[in-house]
C-alpha cells in the first residue's frame, strides 16, 4: 500500500466505521507498511522515541513501551473538535 491507499483509508472510517487494514496494537512498521513513511513524526522529549505518526490530518499515536504499539487514531475538525478518536 502507499499514499493513495492512505487517502482512501482516511475517508473510510467516517463513511463505514471500518478501520482495515489497521487495528489497535499494530507496530509502527505495520503502519508504515500499510501507508508508507509518515508526513511527520513526533517524538518523546525524554528519550526521543517516535510516538506519533502524522499522515495528512490524521495522527497515529503509539504507546511508549519498547514495542511501540498503535494505541490511538485521532483527527480534529477545523474547529478543533475530535472527528476521529479511536483508542
Amino acid at each position: 500500500m502507499a499514499r493513495e491507499d492512505f487517502t482512501h483509508w482516511r475517508h473510510e472510517p467516517l463513511r463505514s466505521g471500518v478501520l482495515a487494514p489497521l487495528s489497535l496494537g499494530l507496530s509502527q512498521d505495520a503502519v508504515v507498511a500499510a501507508f508508507g513513511p509518515p508526513d511527520e513524526v513526533s517524538t518523546t522529549k525524554k528519550q526521543g522515541l517516535p510516538i506519533i505518526f502524522n499522515y495528512a490530518d490524521v495522527e497515529f499515536h503509539f504507546d511508549s513501551q519498547p514495542r511501540h504499539r498503535l494505541s490511538l487514531i485521532y483527527a480534529e475538525s477545523e474547529d478543533g473538535t475530535p472527528r476521529i478518536s479511536i483508542e
